[in-house]
């Protein structure tokens, strides 16, 4: 397996799940409810996974997000999002923190 077939994912977890929203300038895009943004992002991964695609989760945090897009200048959107996650992605691919098979 190599890099090209890993992607980063933003992932959310319950507990945050509304502070999140609160701050996201795209927040329409989401369910209101927890269960269901994480039923349709389970099935967006399982279709990757099909594909060969490896979708390496990296839970996103109300605060460390707002930091870093202020940081940049950056709304707080899905491509900030990814943007964060993709670093964060290869900040510990270069560490060697995540094995690739």
């Amino acid at each position: 397996m190599n890099q090209q077939n890993i992607i980063g994912i933003p992932w959310y977890d319950r507990k945050n799940y509304q502070a999140l929203l609160s701050i996201f300038t795209d927040r329409n895009n989401f369910p209101s409810a927890f269960d269901a943004w994480e039923e349709r992002a389970n099935k967006h991964i399982k279709q990757q996974q099909q594909e060969g695609v490896i979708n390496y989760r990296v839970v996103i945090r109300p605060t460390e997000i707002l930091a870093y897009c202020e940081a940049l200048g950056l709304e707080i959107n899905s491509q900030a999002r990814i943007r964060y996650v993709n670093e964060i992605l290869q900040e510990r691919l270069d560490r060697g923190e995540i094995a690739l098979r």
